[in-house]
């Protein structure tokens, strides 16, 4: 019985949740402070949305999100594991390094940015 090509085999959990880790970090600070979540926040003010319809737009956003960041990990994290892919996986490595560092580092040097998010997170009030 073979093993589909999708499948991750087990082995290879700390490269899936290292290759998660790297980016969720800066695709979820883009959703959150410039991104979607912004978007629906921005939108408040401009319908007339009771906190209900916002909260499930923003859960709706947020399962997209988490979908979106499964299946790039498990995607990039094959692409990682194939033993052919010198150049390209040194790259990816390299990448998702970067990204991982400059989302902390943004975190780190812009402190304000933990409040923007907060306040897109919530309904605003009228």
């Amino acid at each position: 019985m073979s093993q589909s090509p999708a499948t991750l085999p087990s082995l290879h959990f700390p490269t899936f949740a290292f290759v998660l880790l790297c980016w969720s970090f800066p695709l979820g600070i883009l959703s959150v402070s410039v991104g979607p979540m912004y978007w629906v926040c921005f939108g408040t003010q401009y319908y007339a949305w009771s906190p209900l319809i916002f909260y499930c737009i923003q859960s709706l956003l947020f399962l997209l999100l988490i979908g979106f960041l499964l299946f790039l990990s498990q995607r990039t994290t094959l692409v990682l594991i194939n033993p052919t892919e010198g150049l390209l996986q040194r790259a990816l490595w390299i990448l998702l390094t970067l990204l991982y560092i400059m989302a902390l580092g943004g975190l780190i040097l812009d402190p304000e940015l933990f409040l923007n998010m907060q306040h897109n997170l919530t309904f605003p009030n009228p």
